[in-house]
């Protein structure tokens, strides 16, 4: 019984230091004030960083949502996680505006001057990602003008990102996995370090990811559960059918794998497990591709 106890206390310890790890750059939005034209729930929502709370606006159109930066930043990536209830048709405006709210109303930035950084018709995704905007600004607006349900805009995240000169590769891609896996393959590359992929309690088990393009190849991350892989192969391909071997690992004991200067090109990438560290199913928080071996 004590030993058993004490191998969840490190698992949770674990999970804790996992959790307060950043996996990508900073969400400038993150716990930031915010405005809407309508609230059946609260504007806040949308940037609290918890998928399980949502702003929903009143079932009409148009609606918008506001985040106040604090200060003027560079924007160069907005990712939007709607729930069903999406925007169909939206833009993705920066403000003029660099002064604080004038009052309780935001009425010099609801009223200010636009520039929208991103147009949006037909979206039928609840996931939305648009990447390198080159933008600066303090204030950034999601308009929506179309409403893709009959209910409100609903909005689980709404989040903002700086230029990364090393993105993440992976992030957001498609992924395949072991038949029978217990939790889904894309958790593994949805950047969030609280969900995972886990296989069947068996070895020799896959996941793969499809980069959608070749790319350069220079460094995995690969972030485990306490169900961590023992003995494992990160292969690449250019296909999905032959693939290269970038590392062999034997014996891993760490939750958090780091492999740096691989100097390789392909545009699909897995590991390929064949012992398990436990008798659980492997368990991977996040399984990150990077370009350069720096800026990390």
């Amino acid at each position: 019984m004590k030993a058993y106890v004490e191998q969840r206390i490190t698992w949770l310890l674990a999970f804790l230091l996992l959790a307060s790890t950043p996996l990508f750059a900073q969400n400038l939005a993150l716990g930031k004030p915010a405005i809407a034209s309508s609230a059946v729930q609260a504007a806040s929502n949308a940037f609290d960083g918890n998928s399980g709370t949502r702003w929903e606006s009143s079932a009409s159109d148009p609606q918008y949502i506001i985040v106040d930066l604090g200060a003027v930043q560079s924007i160069d990536r907005i990712r939007l996680s709607w729930e069903t209830a999406l925007g169909k048709n939206f833009t993705l405006d920066i403000s003029a505006v660099t002064a604080a709210p004038s009052d309780a109303s935001w009425t010099n930035v609801v009223g200010g001057t636009w520039a929208t950084a991103v147009t949006v018709t037909n979206n039928a995704s609840t996931t939305n990602d648009y990447p390198n905007l080159g933008k600066t600004g303090r204030y950034v607006r999601m308009r929506g003008t179309a409403r893709g349900t009959g209910y409100g805009y609903s909005l689980f995240e709404f989040a903002i990102y700086p230029y990364d000169p090393n993105p993440n590769l992976a992030l957001g891609k498609t992924a395949t996995a072991s038949p029978s896996p217990i939790q889904a393959v894309a958790n593994a590359f949805d950047g969030s370090g609280t969900t995972r992929w886990e296989s069947a309690y068996t070895d020799a088990q896959y996941i793969t990811v499809d980069l959608g393009a070749v790319q350069t190849i220079d460094r995995i991350r690969l972030t485990w559960e306490a169900a961590l892989g023992k003995d494992f192969t990160l292969d690449i391909s250019n296909d999905g059918m032959t693939w290269t071997t970038a590392a062999t690992v034997t014996g891993n004991t760490s939750t958090s794998n780091e492999y740096p200067n691989l100097g390789k090109t392909g545009r699909y990438v897995r590991m390929n497990g064949t012992a398990r560290g436990t008798a659980y199913g492997y368990s991977l928080y996040e399984f990150e591709v990077f370009a350069a071996s720096n800026n990390a």
